[in-house]
């Protein structure tokens, strides 16, 4: 199974609103959890929305 491709698009990162001026970037898993992926965490879309769901505004995070 091929990894997805993570879609960078700063109308939605900002607003929300999908534009026409986006770039797709590959999932490199050696990367994640590494200083190259400059602690980026990667989530499945329907794991984002779960996740939202779990968790309110000011909640403290620690990742290990």
């Amino acid at each position: 199974m091929p990894f997805p491709w993570f879609r960078y698009d700063l109308g939605v990162l900002k607003r929300g609103e999908r534009t026409d001026d986006f770039h797709n970037l590959p999932l490199v898993p050696d990367t994640i959890g590494r200083a190259g992926s400059h602690g980026c965490i990667r989530l499945s879309n329907w794991d984002a929305a779960t996740f939202y769901t779990l968790v309110g505004k000011g909640t403290a995070v620690t990742i290990r």
